[in-house]
């Protein structure tokens, strides 16, 4: 159970951090391309028609360049996320906190079972106490 508890987790986690590093990464290289474009078709740059529309071109074929870069740095760190090797090393912390965070929350029902069953038996003597 803690395997499979520990193993959720881990590809929960890979899961956010591949979806963190491609929006980041997009953000960033898109931010940047709309930087320059934003700069270069500036109407005070006093460019031709032509060139504005060259930049524009050159620009839109950039940012589909860094999409499909976006997509391989993307899967590239989810394969090496779940290469069996690093996948078992990272797992390690996980599956004791996992075992830790079981055996704490197995001890706490434990002692709330207790008191159940000390306050039942109480009950249970009162009442067959009250019957003599």
């Amino acid at each position: 159970m803690i395997n499979e508890v520990s193993e959720a987790a881990y590809d929960k986690a890979v899961e956010a951090v591949s979806e963190v590093v491609t929006e980041e990464t997009r953000n960033s290289d898109f931010g940047i391309i709309m930087d320059f474009r934003d700069h270069d078709v500036d109407a005070d740059r006093r460019l031709s028609d032509k060139a504005k529309s060259v930049v524009k071109h050159v620009l839109g074929d950039l940012m589909e360049k860094f999409r499909g870069m976006t997509r391989g740095i993307t899967a590239r760190l989810d394969r090496m996320l779940h290469d069996p090797e690093i996948k078992e090393r990272q797992m390690k912390p996980i599956r004791e906190a996992a075992r830790k965070s079981l055996l704490a929350d197995l001890r706490a029902k434990k002692v709330e079972a207790d008191q159940l069953n000390r306050s039942r038996r109480s009950k249970m003597t009162r009442s067959l106490e009250a019957e003599r």
